[in-house]
Formats: structure tokens, sequence, C-alpha cells
């Protein structure tokens, strides 16, 4: 589809499908579990029978899917609305008496079938046919918050009206709101047309062609594999162990699947934005791990009407929060994984393919669960330990102990997955996280400002709130039209800790001269020794001098002992004071102490305190001093006024007040002779060597405040 009518057709399908997970709710999901607890009486394993249909009724798109793309992908959209309407109109107007368990069963077996030859085969490909790669987080972000905040809303209010069961006429009028919101979803699809490879024909769906698909299929791999160990964790008879373990009343039950939905809503941007920031690899990874973390949750629950029951609702709603959040984000990275290893003429296969596969296990799954629930877990009840504090049963064991290790299990397998983003892993999603996430996903839209001041000002909170999420919005203000906002943008991704932001910045430093003293002062930031070639190149005499000055500052901090030959050759030059400084910066962070002798002669070229200041402070390193005789005044200031009031506080003795005297009296022969004196009774040092031979052949200069320096606070040390 072209740029401008995905955007359309995008729209649309957000507003087709706001009511989906409302209608699965209610008439296949857990909802459909409380009624068949609560009015028919059936047994978790009958309940859990019914509810693997879904996952099996999958096998049947097979034998259509050429006719599917013969029919239209949106046509029969519409037309499976429809039949599932008629569906939900019978089991509303039935009487509960005449709901046997074979008639429930096959009213549930038709308004699958419907589903599953219509949207269950078609939405997803259709998504597919309607994103990329740049765009399908955030739109899989935007539809699952929408719907799920229309499921949120409805779920809430149903939660509300409902009390300690479930009745046949509440059911019964949940019903005729799944027909609505259907009807909803067949006016809407009127808006979406078909996608452009149908009217293409294409090689038709056969046996050979199916078996041709599975075998090149990258789905049917490590996702499947992530997908089955993920449900093998789970627990899909969830809403039947609150009833029939831990007896939690059917209000409490549904305002669980409430507050999950809300945790979907709450979380999907951030799933969105982080799936199309970093990949889907690093979000599915950081869910995977969050799962492990969260998995002693159930822990807290207690049966109902043991303990205060507000601490149960409590315990419940933070429960359900985390659930739907990892929930989502599971299902964001999954879908955006699905999508982007699948071809959009083969997707109707492929992803069936894969959710048959996938639907087999599910189904397996909730059969196993239902005899779980029903022949394990409820006679086994809930027993009391830890003095009360906690309740065990066996489904909580499961959740606590293999649901973990089905979870880093999935982990290992996910971590050999491809990503969209190649730069990006599990410690950026975890940072995405942490650095004011909701800001950075509210604040993003500032970049598009129209004040070159508030783009500016975007780019500095990223400066001082590093976040992946903004990393995309400073490369492209890299190229903004304010020069003080490219600035801004170059110096933010020198903080942004990423190979993404040091790729731009090389690139930067290569070809923008206006920008290179920004950018060598960034890749210095970052790091980034890829750089080190392109920042020596900038220490040629034709760059201006702060570009050469940046480069050289840069270098040292790469701490890359290649780069010592070329600084060495910098000071060996007539270079003017700001280069001098920062390449003997350089030279010190590379801590080439061989080449003291240089680096101290360099000092003495510098005409003033200032320039002087940041080399002294660098030197307190090699000499193993520390600085706050130098950060105590004024950059202004003299030398030897700074260490005489530094000294005077520290240390009061005779022997460090005469040599204060002497340092204050600028006698360089006093010092010369003092410094030598303790020098002999020290062990060798090329940096102390090198400082005096230049005490032995100078007047009084720096190199006397340096020595007394060393003698005052090698004294206090």
């Amino acid at each position: 589809m072209e740029t401008a009518s995905r955007s359309q057709v995008q729209s649309a399908i957000l507003r087709a499908n706001l009511s989906n997970e409302t209608v699965g709710w209610i008439v296949v999901g857990p909802l459909l579990a409380l009624y068949a607890n609560d009015v028919l009486g059936l047994s978790a394993e009958r309940i859990a029978l019914i509810l693997a249909l879904a996952p099996l009724v999958a096998c049947l798109r097979f034998p259509l899917l050429g006719w599917v793309d013969r029919v239209g992908w949106v046509r029969l959209l519409r037309l499976g609305a429809l039949l599932r309407i008629a569906v939900i109109v019978v089991m509303a107007a039935m009487p509960a008496a005449w709901l046997s368990l074979p008639m429930l069963v096959g009213l549930v077996l038709a308004f699958l079938a419907a589903r599953e030859l219509s949207f269950n085969t078609i939405w997803q490909p259709l998504l597919r046919a309607a994103t990329d790669d740049a765009d399908r987080g955030r739109f899989f972000a935007r539809m699952r918050a929408s719907f799920f905040t229309v499921s949120a809303l409805s779920k809430a209010a149903i939660a509300g009206v409902i009390g300690s069961r479930l009745d046949d006429g509440e059911y019964k009028g949940l019903l005729v709101l799944a027909a609505l919101g259907l009807l909803s979803h067949w006016w809407f699809l009127r808006q979406v047309p078909e996608p452009a490879h149908l009217a293409s024909g294409g090689e038709p769906w056969t046996a050979a062609r199916l078996l041709r698909v599975a075998a090149a299929s990258r789905l049917l791999r490590r996702p499947l594999l992530v997908q089955i160990l993920c449900a093998l964790a789970s627990m899909p008879l969830l809403v039947v162990y609150f009833r029939q373990v831990l007896h939690l009343p059917t209000g409490l039950v549904t305002l669980y699947t409430a507050v999950a939905t809300v945790g979907t809503v709450a979380s999907l941007l951030l799933w969105g934005r982080i799936a199309d920031a970093l990949g889907y690899r690093p979000l599915l990874l950081g869910m995977l791990v969050l799962s492990v973390v969260a998995a002693p949750l159930p822990l807290l629950l207690a049966p109902y009407g043991v303990g205060d029951p507000v601490v149960a609702a409590a315990v419940l709603t933070g429960m359900a929060l985390i659930d739907g959040a990892l929930s989502a984000g599971i299902g964001i990275a999954m879908t955006s994984l699905n999508h982007h290893l699948t071809k959009v003429e083969d997707a109707t296969g492929e992803l069936g393919l894969f959710a048959v596969a996938l639907g087999l296990v599910t189904a397996a799954v909730t059969f196993a669960a239902g005899w779980f629930v029903g022949q394990v877990a409820v006679p086994a009840g809930s027993t009391a330990v830890a003095g009360g504090v906690l309740h065990l049963d066996p489904v909580k064991w499961w959740l606590v102990v293999a649901g973990p290790v089905l979870h880093l299990a999935a982990l290992a397998a996910a971590a050999g997955l491809p990503n969209a983003r190649l730069h990006f892993g599990v410690g950026e999603f975890f940072t995405a996280l942490t650095s004011a996430p909701i800001r950075s996903l509210v604040g993003g839209r500032r970049r598009f400002a129209a004040e070159d001041a508030e783009r500016a000002d975007f780019c500095r909170f990223c400066a001082a709130h590093p976040n992946p999420l903004n990393h995309d919005a400073l490369i492209d203000l890299v190229d903004d039209p304010s020069f003080d906002v490219r600035v801004e943008a170059v110096r933010a991704l020198g903080a942004a800790r990423s190979p993404a932001a040091a790729q731009r910045l090389r690139q930067v430093l290569a070809e923008d001269d206006d920008l290179a003293d920004h950018a060598a002062w960034a890749l210095g930031e970052l790091g980034d020794r890829a750089a080190g070639p392109l920042l020596l190149a900038r220490l040629d005499p034709a760059q201006t001098p702060r570009v050469r000055a940046q480069a050289a500052r840069a270098l040292g901090k790469l701490a890359d002992r290649t780069a010592e030959p070329a600084l060495l050759a910098v000071l060996a030059t007539s270079a003017p004071s700001l280069v001098i400084a920062a390449t003997l910066r350089g030279l010190l962070d590379l801590g080439g102490r061989a080449h003291a002798g240089i680096a101290l002669d360099a000092l003495s070229r510098l005409p003033s305190a200032r320039d002087r200041f940041e080399t002294l402070d660098a030197l307190c390193g090699w000499l193993d001093l520390p600085n706050r005789w130098l950060l105590d005044g004024d950059r202004d200031d003299l030398p030897r006024d700074l260490l005489a009031r530094a000294a005077a506080r520290h240390r009061r003795d005779a022997a460090t007040v005469a040599l204060i005297g002497r340092i204050q009296a600028r006698d360089p022969a006093a010092v010369a002779d003092a410094f030598h004196a303790v020098l002999a009774t020290s062990a060798q040092d090329p940096v102390l060597a090198a400082l005096g031979e230049r005490l032995d052949r100078q007047h009084w200069s720096i190199f006397c405040v340096l020595a007394g320096a060393w003698l005052v606070f090698r004294r206090t040390a």
C-alpha cells in the first residue's frame, strides 16, 4: 500500500477492531467459562473442553485458502461478522435449560468456525499488508490500546453489575452487547479496501505450495518454540481456578480481567514505541525477564474469606495490572516478529500454519489445565503455611516454579531470534524503562514543534535523560533547519550510549565541518573507538583550532594508545594554546607516563592560569594527588595562591608552613631542594623524574607549584 493510503486504511482498521476483544471475551472467553460454571454447573474438565475448541478449529482454514483469496479478504471478513452475529442471536434466544453440553459445544463450534474462516484467517495478513517495519510497533500499540480501552471500559462496567455469581439473564444481555460490537465491526470494514496483491492473482494455494511455505518458514522454528514455551508457562483456566480453588466471587474475577485489560492499555503505547525504536527482540527478551521476576506474585493470593477482603482485592488488582502489561508486551513483540518474517503474498498460509501449530499446543495445554484444576487442584485445596501468611496449592506451584523455568527456556530460544534494529539489545530495553520513559514517550512529539527553542529544549532533555526511545528523533534532528537545534541534537547523541548514535555521529564528523567539533566531543563521550581514524584526520592543521582541540580530547577519552604519536606530533608544533591544552589533556588521559617530559614542557608553554587549569587537574591524577586545591578557587587564580590556601587549611605543621612560605616567596631553589630530598627516598617514577629535571633547570615556574603540591599533599597522605 502507498504511504498516504496506508494511514487511511490503518485508521479504518482501528475502528473496525474496537469491539473484537470484548466479543471474544464474552462469547468464547472467560465470561463463557464463568457462565458454564455458575449457570450450567459444568466441571473444570468440561469447561476446558469448550475453551480448547478454539485453537483446534484453526485447521479448517487450510482447505479454503485459495477460495479466501478469490472471494476477497475484506468481503469475507464482513460475511464472517454476519455469521457470528447470527450464532450469538441463537445463543441469546435459547433458554439455559436447552443448553446441554452438546448443544453448547455445537453453538461454540459454529461461532468459532465463522470466526476462523474469516477473521482468524484474514486479519493478521491484512495487518501485514497495511504496515511495515517503520510503523508496525506503533500501529499495533494504537490498535491494541484502542480496542483494549473499549474492552476495559466494558469489563469494568460488567464487573460493577455482576455480583457473586453470573446469572442467565446477565449473560444473555452480554451476548446482545457482543452482537452490537460485531455489527460495528461489519460497518467499519466498508472503509477498508482489498489488498492490491489480490488483484494480481498469483500462485494458487495448493498442498504443494503449503508444504513449500512450511519448509521455508522461519516462523515455525524459534518463534513457534518461544510461543509454545510461553503457553506452557501460563494457566489458561485462571478464572476457573479463581472460582473453584480460591472461591473468589464472580464479580471479583471479572474485576481481575478488567484490571488486566487496564494494565494492557496502560502499557501498550510504551511497548509499541519500544518495538519500533529497539526492535521486537529486546522487547521480547525484556518481557520474558520481567515474567520471571513477577512469577512469585500468585503466592500473595489467599482463598476468599481468609484474611482481609480489601487486601485480597488489592493483591488481585496488582497481579492483574502486571499480567496485563506482560501479556501486552509479549503480544506486541511476537506479532511484530511474525509480520517481519512473513511475506505479504504468503501471509494467509504461513501465518495460518503458525496459528494451527500453536493452536494444537494451546488446545492440549487447555485440556491439561482443565484436568489439573479439576482432578488435582480442587481436591488438594489450599494449604496455609508460614503461620497463615502464605496459602499454597498445585496451581501456584506450577505458576511459581514451572512457569519461571519455562520462561527462562523461552528466553534462551528468543536470544537467537533476528532483530529489525541490529544495534539494540535487552540492556537498551531496561534503559528505556528506567530513564524517564513516560516523558520520553509523550515528549517525543516536541521534535515537531514549530519553535526552534522548543526543539532544542527537547534535545537537552534527551541529553539529561538518555533513553533509546529518543534515538531516532535525535538522529532526525541532526538535519534540523536550525543550527542551534543541530548542535543540541549532536551533543544529546553523545549521551545516548548506542551504536546507532555513534554511527550517525561518525557521519557528521566526516561530512559536516560546521558540526565537526561537537561531533568529536560527542564521540569522545560515547567512547567510540571506531571513530579513531576520523578524529585523527581532524587533528590536521588545516582544521579550525576548536575542531582540532575537540578531536584531541576525544582521542584521549577513547583510551586508544595508538593515538599517542599523533598527539605528540601536535605538541611538537606551534599550535594555538587551545589546541596545545586539549592535546595535552588527551595525552594525559591516555596515560602516556613515558612521555611525561613532553607533557610538562607543553604545560609550560600554556600562557595563562586558565589554560593550565585543566592540565594541572589531569596531572594530579598522574601524581596521585587530590585535586581539591585546584577546585576551591577561581580558575583565574594563580596556582601558587590556590595551593597556599588549600595547604593552610589541610596541614599546619612547621615543615608545611615553611614550604608554603617558600612557594609564596617564589623561591625555586628551596622548592627544588625539598623535592629532591623527598624524591631520593621514594620509588622511581618517570613523572616525578621528569618534574625533578625541570626543577633543576628552571627559574620559578609552574613546575615549582606542581612539585610543591606533591610535597604538601604527599605528606598529608
